[in-house]
């Protein structure tokens, strides 16, 4: 109804509108015969409840900080008066903090991953040390009773010698 209101009051009229932006600037808008309702918007809110809302959404920026907001995204939100911006901001930080957590998990996991892979070299090499170790002793065991055997047999051929 408004914009229809809008559209009859302007018709005629072909000066200039005066009108103050949100950051204190002045715009001068000329209309045309022929505007459409898709080139207008109109967004009715209560002021006094969004500054109450941006207020409130102000003072949980400390805790924002403790669980990992820059500074830099602090002082981006002080300076937003719009809460849709603020909400989009927010949206964007909670996000980035979860993409950390996720890297931070990706990594834990390799960490875990390489850990266990070492581990599982070093039992290797135990293994491989153990086997080496029973090798040596099977090796000193033939050696010895081959050499015992050899002992025998030279004790049994001088026995002999005497004998002739």
């Amino acid at each position: 109804m408004l914009l229809d209101t809008t559209k009859v009051a302007w018709k005629d009229n072909k000066t200039c509108l005066n009108y103050i932006l949100d950051d204190a600037t002045r715009a001068f808008l000329t209309l045309s015969d022929q505007f459409f309702y898709s080139d207008f918007d109109i967004f009715v809110e209560d002021s006094t409840k969004n500054r109450q809302d941006i207020d409130m959404l102000k003072q949980l920026l400390q805790p924002a900080m403790q669980n990992g907001a820059s500074l830099l995204d602090v002082a981006e939100i002080i300076t937003m008066d719009n809460i849709t911006m603020i909400k989009n901001r927010l949206e964007e930080i909670e996000q980035k903090r979860m993409e950390q957590m996720q890297q931070q998990q990706q990594q834990e996991q390799e960490a875990q991953q390489r850990l266990v892979e070492e581990q599982n070299r070093v039992k290797e090499e135990e293994l491989m040390l153990k086997e080496a170790e029973m090798d040596l002793e099977k090796y000193k065991i033939d050696t010895d009773a081959q050499t015992k055997i050899t002992v025998a047999e030279i004790n049994a051929y001088r026995n002999t010698i005497d004998m002739d």
